[in-house]
């Protein structure tokens, strides 16, 4: 136009700018509102409005809020489409505190949110786990005479689901049908995650059929979530039918679908299929990431397939991925569980040699691969260290170092961390009460273990379960010597 002899007016930048936000060129839009202004127009609420809803499109909150103060100082006022992007600007990058901050603001200067602008916070509220919030908005809009819509339901439900409050996103889900609101593939998805955090396996496979049978068609998604959900409950056929099912209906399953598909293997002990899954991302072109080799390892590290874990390490570092703490600590308890001590701990040293900090369930069992081979100091260096660099033991950490004493014979050092861990307020269970009562039997402290058995009944434990569980023929003799003395 300008080539020709035309000077764009403010319509024109408006048309161009609002084409940019559609595109979600964001700079390009920027830009254009700067050039309008060196050609001597200003811009009115319509063009910053635009520019605002293209920063939106392309995440880039903080720019939008910038354009808002702005477009104020200028003496222009928002209207509700101005804030409603704004709000949406920051609830795609999860700052649900500034959303919560303009909704008001908005009612403050006398403007009348609308369905828009609380589907765009309750969204906010979803990201970042604020379940609460989310059902609070839906009370209020509700209050002022607005309506809620699917996008409303199905955003206060995703709100639970990624705060585990699977029996709020279920009592949603059949209000909205209720009230004669019909879900989508994503209010279904969303429900049938909240059932995958929790456990609730054959809800998830209830919620699947029943949107198949209103015509709805499941997709990745939905049969990831529903894979993830016969994970987490340890139903790894089910898993494995649906992975298959979901194939039969020419859905091709994406990384994160194996690495759930692989998961619900490791907790079924099925390290075979696991690897074959492994193999079968590769062989279908895609990439496994340190998620699918943590899944997978661990699943070696269950069944004691130490030698697998540290080639599965080794080859996902020659695939150009970094381990994390993860990764390290999977394959530190696939060495303890099989008693290879010392690959636990040059493991732990590589890990530190990498700049990452082993968490406590990595420092368990590192401590737990040495009580498995005697090396009581160790196990008891290992404990020092880790208080050293500010982690707190546990009740775990305490019986793995209880248990290294005892398969030492090291009964007055077991007593000692038994005294330890109750004065810091850690409540021993039936294995740390057996790991002691067992080095003092090994040690020919038969009084003492009846002063223990006496203990258990004090402290609420069954001592037939004790027994159970206990070094029997040790115990039994220092019991017989006791009595026969």
């Amino acid at each position: 136009m300008q080539q020709r002899g035309f000077q764009p007016d403010i319509i024109a930048y408006n048309s161009a700018i609002s084409a940019c936000a559609e595109c979600q060129q964001w700079q390009v839009a920027l830009q254009l509102l700067a050039t309008m202004q060196q050609h001597g127009l200003q811009p009115n609420v319509i063009t910053y409005t635009s520019v605002i809803s293209a920063c939106e499109k392309s995440r880039q909150w903080q720019v939008a809020l910038q354009l808002l103060a702005t477009m104020q100082q200028r003496g222009l006022q928002p209207d509700i489409m101005t804030y409603n992007s704004a709000i949406s600007a920051c609830a795609k990058c999860q700052q649900w505190q500034v959303a919560l901050q303009l909704l008001a603001t908005m009612q403050q200067r006398g403007l009348q949110p609308n369905l828009v602008t609380y589907n765009a916070t309750i969204s906010a509220c979803a990201k970042t786990q604020q379940w609460q919030l989310a059902l609070q908005l839906l009370a209020t809009l509700q209050q002022h005479g607005l309506q809620p819509n699917v996008l409303t339901y199905t955003a206060t439900i995703s709100a639970c689901a990624k705060s585990q409050q699977w029996q709020e996103a279920l009592q949603l889900l059949a209000t909205m049908q209720q009230r004669g609101l019909q879900p989508d593939v994503i209010t279904c998805n969303s429900a049938i995650s909240a059932c995958s955090k929790n456990q609730q396996w054959q809800v998830a496979l209830q919620l699947l059929a029943t949107m198949q049978q209103r015509g709805l068609k499941p997709n990745i998604i939905t049969y990831t979530s529903a894979i993830s959900a016969c994970g987490k409950s340890q139903q790894w056929q089910v898993a494995l039918q649906l992975l298959a099912t979901m194939q039969q209906r020419g859905l091709q399953p994406n990384v994160i679908t194996y690495n759930s598909a692989i998961g619900a293997c490791e907790r079924g002990r099925q390290w075979q299929v696991a690897l074959q899954l492994l193999a079968t991302i590769q062989q279908r072109g895609l990439q496994p990431n340190v998620n699918t080799y943590n899944a997978t390892i661990s699943a070696c590290a269950k069944t004691q397939q130490w030698q697998l874990a540290l080639q599965l390490l080794a080859t996902l570092q020659q695939h150009g991925l970094q381990p994390n703490v993860l990764t390290y600590t999977a394959t530190i308890s696939a060495c303890a569980k099989s008693q290879q001590w010392q690959e636990a701990l040059q493991l732990l040293a590589t890990m530190q040699q990498r700049g990452l900090q082993p968490d406590i369930i990595t420092c368990n069992s590192a401590i737990s691969a040495c009580s498995k081979v005697q090396e009581w100091q160790v196990a008891l260096q290992l404990l020092a260290t880790m208080q050293q660099r500010g982690l707190k033991p546990n009740v775990i950490t305490y019986t793995s170092a209880i248990s290294a004493c005892a398969q030492s014979q090291q009964w007055q050092v077991a007593l000692q961390l038994l005294a330890t861990m109750q004065q810091r307020g850690l409540q021993p269970n039936l294995i740390t009460y057996n790991s002691v009562i067992n080095a003092r039997a090994k040690c020919q402290q038969a009084a003492s273990v009846l002063e223990l058995l006496e203990e258990f009944h004090f402290a609420g434990l069954a001592s037939d379960a004790v027994m159970d569980n206990l070094d029997a023929a040790a115990v039994s003799r220092e019991l017989d010597s006791s009595f026969r003395s």
